[in-house]
């Protein structure tokens, strides 16, 4: 199966809660149950525009995003290439909250997530470092404001 096949397959059954991840090429295979790794060869850009477009087309789930904020601090000189990445992530997560936080802070909420839910794994062949897409996935069919609705009835 490829990586689509296998993310296509994986996508109805995750929901609230679990995690999927786009990764640069050096984000570690990790040895505990629950995390589904596979190998993209797509650009992670181009990665992340897959996986948000087949998040939209089922409707299920909706994703909380996630960036390093070290990425937010490098620059081309420093890591060439990251001005363009950045700008491309930008743009694929502009429909969503974005939020920032250290890169050991995701992966410590991640880790905690993960110990009672699918983390899904998607390492690109991207060599540029904190430019991993981390998306929380929430219930795509049920709003905050209706939970407070609903929480202020009970």
């Amino acid at each position: 199966m490829s990586w689509k096949e296998e993310f296509l397959d994986a996508l109805p059954r995750l929901g609230h809660r679990n995690w999927i991840i786009i990764a640069d090429a050096a984000f570690p295979e990790q040895a505990k149950e629950g995390v589904r790794v596979v190998v993209s060869e797509l650009a992670l850009d181009d990665c992340l525009n897959f996986v948000l477009r087949e998040m939209e087309s089922q409707g299920h789930v909706t994703p909380r995003v996630f960036l390093d904020r070290e990425m937010e601090f490098l620059s081309d000189d420093l890591c060439p290439g990251v001005g363009a990445l950045r700008a491309a992530i930008q743009f694929e997560t502009r429909p969503y909250v974005v939020n920032s936080a250290d890169h050991e802070v995701i992966l410590e909420k991640l880790n905690m997530d993960g110990a009672n839910y699918t983390v899904f794994v998607i390492k690109t062949p991207c060599m540029v470092p904190y430019t991993s897409v981390f998306l929380q996935l929430d219930c795509g069919y049920w709003t905050k404001e209706k939970e407070a609705i609903l929480r202020g009835r009970m």
